[in-house]
């Protein structure tokens, strides 16, 4: 009998996890590098971010040091290749 009840927390804590994982892999902002290399181009702003679309839009332009301070200001930030 105790054996099933361990199984049903481990079951319980591998979904909290799996769902934690899945909530760290959301980011609220995902960039493009931009050609020059100094800049990057807002690809996607996640509703949940927060960010309204006066701040931020997609397909700004946008530099390191902006990059910096959403970092800064707590959002998580997603760079992708080229």
């Amino acid at each position: 009998m105790q054996n099933t009840n361990r199984d049903t927390k481990m079951k319980t804590f591998s979904a909290f996890m799996a769902e934690s994982q899945d909530i760290n892999e959301a980011h609220d902002v995902e960039l493009k590098p931009h050609e020059n290399g100094t800049h990057y181009i807002v690809h996607k702003i996640h509703p949940s971010s927060g960010i309204e679309s006066d701040q931020l839009k997609k397909g700004e332009k946008i530099s390191d040091s902006h990059v910096d301070d959403l970092h800064d200001m707590g959002y998580s930030v997603k760079i992708h290749k080229k």
